[in-house]
């Protein structure tokens, strides 16, 4: 075995390495900020439905709204 391919095979891996940890922390950020924009538009919804809603459903929609806040 020469020096070349060992080199080329280690540094092959590295690259490999480094492109995996990359993407998986690229996917990490996106996810959060689309869980994050996802509560926020879930939120207005609940509160648009709010205004609107009869007696019965504003306890059902205030405890949602409560639930989502609570967990950040």
């Amino acid at each position: 075995m020469s020096k070349f391919s060992l080199l080329t095979r280690i540094n092959g891996a590295r690259y490999d390495e480094g492109h995996s940890a990359g993407w998986q922390e690229g996917f990490d950020v996106g996810s959060v900020g689309g869980v994050k924009e996802a509560k926020k538009v879930f939120i207005k919804l609940l509160q648009k439905e709010l205004k609107s809603a009869t007696i019965e459903e504003v306890a059902g929609l205030a405890k949602a709204l409560k639930i989502i806040k609570e967990h950040k």
